[in-house]
Parts: C-alpha cells; structure tokens; sequence
C-alpha cells in the first residue's frame, strides 16, 4: 500500500497536531434519502416494490449488501450486476438535484481548517459518488485525504478506511476524532482505535450508538461542536 503524505498547494508536506475524519454520506452530505429513492426505483424497474424507508435498516453497509438486501426484499431474481448498472444510472440523475451539503457543515469545515485541524474523508462510496457530492456541495477543498471503496480491500466495518486515513495524515488514532452517522461506521472507527461523534438523522434512528463516545443531533452550532471535539481529544 503506497501511503502519499497530505500536500498544500505549493506541493508541501503538511504536518498536523489533530485530526477529524468524516464520513461522507448522512455528515458532509445530505444523499441518503437520494441513495433510498435510487434503490426503491431501481427494484420498481425490475417490478419489485421495496419502499425507500426500507433503506434505513441498511444504511452505511456496503453497496453489495445493500444491494443484496434491496434484491432479497424484492423477492425479484435480479442479476446484481444489472442491478447495480442501472441503480448508478438513477443514483447520478437523482443526486444532480437531490444532494445538499448538510446543516452547519461549510462553517465546520473552515472553522476547523482555520484552525489547523487535519481533514480527512472517509467513505464506503465509489469515488464516482464520493466525487460528485463533493463538487455539488463544494466541499473537496477542505479535505487533505480522500478515502473511498475503491481505496481498500474491505470498507466499513473493516477498520481499513480510517487506519488508511491516518496514515495519509501521519497521526496517532489518538489524535484524531471521527464523525459517523451509522453504525457500520461506528463499528469500523472503534475497531480502529478512533473516539467517534456519531449525528442523528431520520435515516439512522435504529442504529446503535451506544459504542460512540458522543451523540450529537445536528452540527449547526459550530463553536459548540469544535468544544465537543476538543474535549473528545482530550480523553
């Protein structure tokens, strides 16, 4: 695995003292209800109705489990390939117009930037998807590190993307904070060594926290939530 050091504009390496890693999807931006749509129309092109809530069980897994479920709830004999041709089809029609930067992020973003804070993305998406969002919400200038599926062997709840992460960044686990929306990501954060800030949303209600260290309800409020980090940190 060929680790790059995080680089300025000028080509420089950087060096960090903190660290906050986010997860993509339900944290930077506001997709999961674009992804649900996409996989209840795809399972209604091939005459199956599986309702988009349905998505919420599944939420943060890869997109060959949801996929599995998506297909195994329809009770369709669907070849998953297929599927997943024409489910990316809809997903990008449907994220040009559906997908927004979540509530209080931009602000997050720069303060923490400002600040000094190494940034990091951490995603199960294909870069494809990792990719668009971020230009639709004008968020990829923030971050020194990208991680998505096509990055790792195994995505969450494997470790692997955040362990990634912080070698591109050179930091400790001790020294960095995740932010997580699901509890595949909860899971593969800790298994990492990683304290976690896990964000509530209608799409995650059923999803275990109780392995996070905090739970927090929305990131509008951005000194409150830089206080929230720093005091993570500094466990």
């Amino acid at each position: 695995m060929i680790v790059h050091e995080p680089l300025n504009r000028e080509g420089v390496a950087l060096s960090f003292k903190h660290g906050v890693l986010f997860d993509l999807d339900g944290v930077v931006v506001m997709s999961e209800h674009v992804k649900a749509q996409a996989h209840s129309a795809t399972i209604a092109a091939y005459g199956g109705e599986v309702p988009a809530p349905f998505y919420a069980n599944i939420m943060g897994q890869s997109h060959q489990a949801v996929r599995a479920a998506f297909i195994a709830a329809s009770g369709r004999a669907i070849d998953p390939e297929a599927y997943s041709e024409l489910y990316q089809k809809v997903l990008h029609e449907r994220m040009l117009t559906g997908v927004r930067v979540a509530h209080g992020v931009l602000a997050l973003l720069a303060r923490l930037s400002s600040a000094g804070y190494a940034l990091a993305l951490v995603t199960s998406s294909i870069r494809w998807m990792m990719d668009l969002s971020l230009e639709l919400t004008a968020t990829e200038p923030f971050f020194h590190a990208k991680i998505c599926a096509d990055d790792v062997q195994r995505t969450k709840p494997a470790p692997e993307p955040y362990l990634l992460a912080l070698a591109k960044l050179r930091l400790p686990a001790e020294q960095a904070v995740v932010f997580e929306d699901s509890q595949t990501g909860i899971t593969a954060a800790k298994a990492a060594g990683l304290p976690v800030i896990a964000i509530r949303h209608p799409f995650n209600g059923s999803h275990d926290f109780a392995a996070a260290d905090v739970v927090l309800d929305t990131l509008h409020d951005t000194e409150s939530v830089v206080e929230t980090i720093e005091s993570v940190l500094a466990k």
